[in-house]
């Protein structure tokens, strides 16, 4: 089995540094490509016992999350203030869940970017379409990785992959390795800023 990887003139680098890329959904030429159709969470009544459920644990949160709060008002009393509007808010919480749903699929889509990429790859090395798409009008080259068995292409992949991720430090993640964005753990001798949550 053989895959191909069909590359423009400029990307020389990759055969002379053995080193291929793996593209961050952002930078694909398709717009709808990770882009999911979201329309909803839940049903209401599942939000709604949700909510219930953990209306005063929401509510405790809530309230040692906002210190304006608590300086006038005891978290017992806010509470109690709470309860006695409980029908309101949980009404609230399925009022805004629209507004949620509608930032989720850029959120999600900001997530990706910054901590998953793709390596395409095609089963075919004369395909027309991806000759003049992806190999500058054809003017490219096309490279192959060939395995035995589909296992044996798994096990390949399964070690680039974890090499890309822990020994190769990528400039959009402030020079560390998917590894350490993800996990927040430095490699020895990363000497970068601070590690902060990457999405």
């Amino acid at each position: 089995m053989i895959l191909y990887k069909y590359l423009p003139p400029a990307r020389i680098d990759v055969i002379l540094n053995c080193k291929i890329r793996f593209t961050q959904y952002g930078d694909f030429n398709d717009p709808f490509e990770l882009n999911p159709n979201i329309n909803k969470i839940a049903e209401e009544s599942e939000i709604k016992e949700l909510v219930k459920k953990n209306f005063v644990k929401l509510i405790e949160e809530e309230y040692s999350n906002n210190p304006i709060i608590n300086a006038f008002i005891s978290k017992e009393a806010f509470i109690q203030l709470a309860l006695a509007r409980e029908d309101m808010v949980k009404n609230a919480v399925v009022d805004i869940e629209p507004s949620i749903v509608a930032l989720l699929p850029r959120m999600l889509q900001m997530a990706a970017n910054s901590l998953l990429g793709a390596l395409s790859l095609s089963e075919y090395y004369d395909h027309e379409l991806m000759w003049s798409h992806y190999s500058e009008e054809h003017k490219g080259y096309a490279i192959g990785f060939a395995y035995e068995t589909g296992s044996e292409l798994r096990q390949g992949l399964k070690h680039w992959i974890e090499k890309y991720n822990t020994s190769r430090p990528h400039s959009s993640l402030d020079d560390r390795t998917p590894h350490e964005a993800y996990w927040q753990k430095p490699r020895p001798g990363y000497a970068g800023r601070p590690l902060k949550l990457a999405a």
